[in-house]
């Protein structure tokens, strides 16, 4: 009885060394096939938040912004007002903040915490706490880290009072969901409730938007930013060509999830047509 040849054993461990690749790679698909899947079902409840708060109060909650004279507390106890300085420009945009006592018109925070009831967490609409995670509003394909305290960078300076704050990886149509305080109804949509976004995958670029960064990334607590409603039409994978100022994408190599108006979840390439991306944002072709 022979052994192996040298050649045998290079072709074996060839052989091999191809199907654990090809393995790998099988559950490598099987994985992100399942988190696009929990995804998706995440996005159709945010879908079925909304509708839920439109029952109860005739309204589509907006994104939130500025109330003037609101003061929260930072870690110290002191009141503060949350805010950007823009690093290049010296703008400075002061962001609403979601309270329980405000009227859905007068609502300082963004549709995210307006849904929190709808979402099954009243007792964080009543209270916040900035740094929980709600797994609702994230996508488990994203790697994000642990929600910390914002710190200025080259892009700005973040007053956060020294909280940490968890981020949310989901944004609504503005063009639907405007700022304060319009809030609208759901007879506003002249296009067709299944032809209308609701909300969908943000974009995200790893290195700018950090845990520690608000640019265009801000929390769900505070109203009024782009890190809560976009309405631009460039869509792309999460990475340095991310469109992340007002653009949509996610972590999944080829779509993202888009929630719309009718409560159904698509899977939308990034390769869409521009054209048909606008046309599904817009939720009434006559204004």
């Amino acid at each position: 009885m022979r052994g192996f040849t040298l050649l045998e054993l290079l072709v074996t461990l060839s052989i091999f060394a191809m199907l654990v690749g090809i393995g790998a790679i099988a559950v490598h698909n099987a994985r992100e096939s399942s988190r696009t899947m929990m995804c998706s079902n995440r996005l159709r409840q945010n879908g079925l938040a909304f509708h839920s708060f439109h029952a109860r109060t005739d309204f589509l909650p907006h994104n939130g912004g500025e109330v003037s004279g609101q003061m929260i507390s930072d870690v110290d106890g002191r009141p503060f007002q949350p805010r950007t300085i823009h690093r290049h420009t010296g703008h400075i945009a002061v962001w609403g903040v979601g309270s329980p006592r405000q009227s859905v018109t007068k609502q300082g925070g963004p549709w995210s915490y307006s849904l929190l009831p709808d979402l099954g967490h009243q007792g964080q609409f009543e209270r916040l706490v900035y740094s929980l995670l709600i797994s609702t509003f994230r996508c488990p394909s994203r790697s994000r880290g642990i929600p910390e305290a914002p710190k200025q960078d080259d892009s700005g300076i973040y007053i956060g009072g020294g909280h940490r704050y968890s981020k949310i990886d989901f944004a609504a149509n503005r063009k639907l969901i405007g700022d304060r305080p319009i809030a609208r109804r759901l007879s506003y949509v002249q296009d067709g409730n299944s032809n209308t976004i609701l909300v969908a995958e943000k974009a995200y670029h790893p290195l700018i938007q950090t845990a520690t960064s608000w640019w265009h990334d801000e929390p769900p607590w505070l109203g009024g930013s782009h890190g809560t409603a976009r309405s631009g039409a460039d869509l792309g994978r999460d990475g340095l060509d991310a469109p992340f100022r007002n653009g949509w994408g996610s972590a999944h190599p080829a779509t993202l999830n888009v929630c719309f108006l009718d409560g159904h979840v698509q899977q939308v390439s990034y390769e869409i047509d521009r054209r048909v991306w606008l046309q599904w944002l817009s939720p009434n072709a006559r204004e």
